[in-house]
């Protein structure tokens, strides 16, 4: 059975009404069906608390909801294209949080959103205002609430006014520091805390006052210091560099071993970069060893642990075995 368009229309407004009217959500939705404006739908107002009065209102979410008939529905993101025009609407209203409903022939719907806001408007009408059409990506509404994603909104969208959007007052190199915020991005939530699957709003700060950069993704993070390893029971202090892509970690340790893990690919490889002391070979090699044995290394200042696959390496333990002896017989000769 097919779904008529006011019946999808009706189910998708539903949905959402649904939801933000669940106890304690400190949410008003305010989103008619039929009369409609021009590319917004209605608004949601915000609260601090159940009162609904006047004092405890946060602000007001503007809303465009769209509803698709679906035969199943989606699963992780999904990206859903809009008229240009639109995206110039929403710039020039500070923004929009965009609702788009999945609804099956039996009435089930899931709801998928993305916050519109000015940095990453500009961006779109910029880059892509000579096109007619732009797609953007759309997170499920089931990895948080919808009384999170509007209060995330409205805090956002304090910094990011269109006057300093648009005309970008400060140079790079007169910010003081950098600060990255995100509307999607929860580490206490597995399903949302992979760091590089998500929107940054990139923001300069010049004394404690945000000025809106870019709208950015982070590629890649690393770090490195001289850290504490513990690994079979043995404790290093040793030099580490680790590097975070996604799907893939790597880890140097003293500039001597580099191992790639691929994630994806349940994969890794490890290769010497070069030569350097004796006594740095001799305190590092029996490590590595323990890692190749199948002993987890734990990077206790990083709050990682790194564990391979012992079943795929055990040519590369017997060299690495035969490599420990021939230096320890050769440091025995000097």
């Amino acid at each position: 059975m097919t779904l008529s368009n006011g019946q999808i229309e009706r189910l998708a407004v539903g949905a959402i009404t649904n939801v933000a009217n669940q106890p304690g959500c400190f949410l008003v939705p305010n989103i008619p069906v039929g009369d409609k404006g021009i590319s917004f739908d209605g608004n949601i107002s915000v609260f601090t608390d159940s009162s609904e009065k006047k004092e405890s209102l946060f602000g007001i979410v503007p809303v465009q909801v769209k509803g698709t008939e679906v035969a199943h529905f989606h699963k992780g993101v999904r990206s859903f294209s809009l008229d240009m025009g639109h995206y110039r609407n929403y710039l020039n209203s500070d923004g929009v949080l965009l609702l788009v409903v999945e609804v099956k022939s039996d009435g089930d719907s899931k709801i998928f959103y993305k916050s519109l806001l000015g940095m990453e408007l500009n961006q779109l009408v910029r880059i892509y205002g000579h096109q007619k059409t732009k797609s953007v990506e759309l997170r499920p509404l089931e990895e948080t609430n919808l009384y999170t994603v509007c209060y995330k909104f409205l805090r956002e969208q304090k910094h990011q006014p269109r006057m300093l959007v648009e005309k970008q007052i400060f140079s790079p190199e007169a910010f003081q520091e950098y600060r990255l915020s995100s509307t999607t991005f929860d580490t206490s939530n597995p399903k949302t805390s992979s760091i590089f699957e998500h929107d940054f709003n990139v923001c300069g700060v010049i004394n404690e006052t945000h000025f809106p950069y870019k709208v950015a993704r982070i590629e890649s993070m690393a770090t490195s210091s001289l850290t504490r390893l513990s690994i079979n029971g043995n404790l290093y202090n040793l030099t580490a560099e680790l590097s975070f892509e996604q799907n893939k970690t790597t880890v140097v340790i003293e500039q001597v071993v580099t191992i790639n893990i691929y994630e994806t690919e349940q994969k890794f490889n490890f290769h010497f970069m070069g030569f350097r002391s004796l006594s740095i070979q001799l305190e590092l090699i029996p490590l590595v060893i323990d890692l190749l044995s199948g002993h987890p290394v734990d990077f206790e200042d990083y709050g990682f642990v790194l564990k391979l696959d012992v079943q795929k390496i055990s040519d590369d333990l017997r060299e690495m075995q035969i490599y420990h002896q021939n230096l320890l017989d050769y440091g025995c000769c000097i």
